[in-house]
């Protein structure tokens, strides 16, 4: 087999029900930001309040952090991605209900099931795909952005049409529900439980994690921070700084979302051309100079065009760094996943958070100096503790 073969991705069955369940988990996660003003005005909560949504996601993400790896040793990869599909739909029930006494458990259900969806299938990837487990896992996130880019799209159509914004969400509940009925009754393709042997694939090797490894992750929980930031408070700047309607600005944010599906998909076409740490420094620096213009503009179509360059920039961002993270461990993939859960979701709770905060102290515009603050440290991570890009040990 040559070179370029064993680096192009193997969509069989269990590779392509493993995308789709990321393209249904997708379509809530890139849904869920934007509609989130929604929520806001339902049921007139401070941006402050509404950012503990932010954090009862990141709690349930340190949750599925802390716990998925020993569960995945018991029951395997594949039953707990089916549980945590049907926890995810339960999730989003409650975030779409009434009063914040249900979006705040269903924002910490989501928060657990989803990373452990995301947990289950970049580790099977990881194991699945071989060599090309770096192409396979930037094409289902192009694929999950591809489908994101028409989930606020979607719910901003909605609310024009006085659907309501709660419809466009529950697509992905039911998209979630469809995969496991083609998933079908037999999940062991997708990891099962730890047998007796010494070795195997489908589990971790023992020991301890190295120090690359904890930078990679590192780096990572930074540009979680700035894509969560970004997709959950970037219509509010776009309403403020550009002058959009609420619904303009949810759809606007579409372009972010847009870019980082197309970015995802050629990204994973560059993985086996070129440097992918060069790639990764490129495309940090490249977010942050982009971001920079969007945040200081007060022009719409100057803002629209570089929010779009700015969204294939971060595209990559998540793809490469949970390759790195999981390269860097050493042949341990499901601890490395679990860890990076714990990082990534602190980041993801707190950043928004902080916006939040401070935007009600000062103005949405000055705080969001998070974000190109923490482009720039990941940045630094990524050019002083490089990864090399060698098959995991």
């Amino acid at each position: 087999m040559s070179d370029s073969t064993a680096l192009k991705p193997n969509r069989d069955f269990p590779t392509r029900v493993a995308y789709a369940q990321l393209a249904a988990f997708g379509w809530f996660v890139f849904g869920m930001g934007p509609s989130m003003q929604f929520l806001r005005a339902d049921l007139g909560l401070t941006r402050t309040v509404l950012s503990l949504h932010n954090i009862a996601g990141s709690i349930g993400s340190i949750g599925a952090g802390l716990f998925t790896a020993a569960i995945i040793r018991k029951i395997g990869r594949g039953q707990l991605s089916r549980w945590a599909s049907l926890a995810l739909v339960a999730g989003i029930a409650l975030y779409l209900g009434p009063t914040i006494a249900f979006t705040l458990p269903g924002a910490f259900l989501c928060g657990f099931a989803g990373i452990t969806v995301l947990q289950c299938n970049s580790a099977f990837l990881n194991s699945h795909q071989g060599l090309a487990a770096p192409a396979s896992i930037s094409e289902v996130n192009a694929l999950a952005a591809g489908i994101g880019l028409v989930s606020p799209i979607v719910i901003g159509a909605f609310v024009k049409a006085d659907v309501g914004w709660r419809s466009g969400i529950a697509i992905g509940a039911v998209a979630l529900v469809l995969v496991e009925v083609w998933r079908g009754r037999d999940v062991s393709a997708w990891g099962a439980p730890r047998n007796n042997e010494e070795h195997d694939e489908n589990h971790d090797a023992p020991g301890k994690m190295p120090s690359s490894f904890w930078w990679a992750c590192f780096a990572l929980a930074f540009t979680t921070a700035c894509e969560a930031s970004v997709l959950t408070w970037g219509p509010e700047l776009l309403r403020l700084q550009a002058g959009f309607t609420p619904a303009s600005a949810t759809q606007a944010l579409g372009l972010v979302v847009g870019a980082m599906g197309l970015g995802r998909w050629y990204g994973s076409v560059l993985m086996a051309k070129f440097d992918v740490e060069k790639i990764y420094r490129l495309a940090l620096l490249g977010a942050f100079v982009t971001f920079i213009v969007v945040w200081s503009s007060h022009n719409k179509a100057l803002s629209l065009a570089f929010l779009f360059i700015f969204g294939a920039m971060i595209s990559v961002h998540f793809p490469l760094g949970i390759t790195r993270l999981m390269r860097a461990s050493h042949g341990r993939p499901d601890k490395g996943t679990a860890n990076s859960s714990i990082a990534s979701g602190i980041a993801a709770g707190v950043a928004p958070f902080l916006v939040a905060t401070f935007g009600d102290l000062t103005s949405i515009t000055t705080a969001f100096v998070l974000v190109p603050a923490v482009l720039a440290t990941a940045l630094i991570f990524a050019v002083r503790h490089p990864v090399p890009l060698t098959p995991a040990a």
